[in-house]
């Protein structure tokens, strides 16, 4: 009887562990994916940032061009047009400068992580 009963505690033991297995498992993976779902969370605030400011600019540039015809504009004379500059170009600037930021600091993490495995390498050739 009393290895009956043991044998049942054990199996119920290891089904316990096989449990807190599972759900530290989980756990950890929930945590992965909470990281990837705030990494893309700010992604899409700095674009969204980057938007805004676009747009701000695009306005302003509106605005001096409409205040800009207004001044040269007299009440006597017909309208005018005035040359308008592209409203992009500044912001499309930034974005590519922003772009190439991004593709630098990836290529030092790449050059750093390539320097490190060589240095690894080396370590193991002196062992």
């Amino acid at each position: 009887m009393q290895s009956k009963y043991q044998q049942k505690l054990k199996r119920e033991e290891a089904i316990r562990l096989k449990k807190e297995a599972q759900e530290a498992e989980i756990q950890t993976m929930k945590a992965i994916q909470r990281e990837k779902s705030n990494k893309l969370e700010e992604k899409k605030r700095l674009q969204e940032n980057l938007r805004r400011e676009a747009f701000r600019e695009h306005q302003q540039l509106k605005t001096a061009e409409f205040l800009s015809r207004l001044e040269t504009e007299g009440p006597n004379t017909s309208t005018c047009q005035i040359p308008l500059r592209d409203p992009h170009s500044s912001t499309w600037t930034r974005n590519q400068a922003y772009k190439a930021s991004l593709k630098e600091e990836e290529n030092r993490k790449l050059q750093k992580m390539k320097e490190e495995q060589h240095l690894k390498s080396e370590l193991l050739e002196f062992k």
